[in-house]
């Protein structure tokens, strides 16, 4: 039975199978028209080296899909948040404030500053970093400091 309630967590290897990666491939064109869809293969390995959090409803399919990556320099360490998405038309909100801050907590005692990036027509994203503390900055980018700094 569907109660509406959403799960928000970080992929593991063992939930990647053919229904989720339909859902997340579904995700990305959402996001993006043009966007190539990615293999359970290619998606292994980007988890090797990202963070991937979904957020799925009780019926097992993907609703929301967040990335985080780690960069940096000789003195300083980031993240980024890439390929936000959630297609949950209730909660589209509350379904990415929870996204981002689990992909902010994979990473929360390493990283400087968080970086993220909003479509400039993409609304919803503005306000789910805005709602986080995360400032805008020129081209529709979000930057949160360690500490909530700006």
């Amino acid at each position: 039975m569907f109660t509406g309630l959403v799960r928000v967590e970080r992929l593991q290897m063992s939930e990647v199978n053919d229904t989720m990666l339909r859902d997340v491939n579904q995700l990305l064109i959402t996001q993006r028209h043009d966007a190539r869809p990615i293999t359970q293969e290619h998606l292994l390995k980007c988890m090797e080296k990202m963070g991937v959090v979904l957020a799925w409803n009780d019926n097992q399919r993907v609703v929301g899909l967040g990335v985080l990556t780690l960069s940096g320099g000789l003195n300083f360490s980031c993240a980024e948040i890439r390929h936000l998405v959630v297609n949950d038309g209730r909660s589209n909100l509350a379904i990415g404030m929870r996204i981002v801050r689990a992909l902010c907590d994979i990473y929360l005692h390493v990283v400087d500053y968080t970086d993220a990036g909003a479509w400039v027509q993409d609304e919803g994203m503005k306000k789910i970093f805005t709602a986080l503390g995360f400032k805008e900055k020129p081209g529709s980018r979000f930057r949160l400091r360690k500490g909530g700094r700006t």
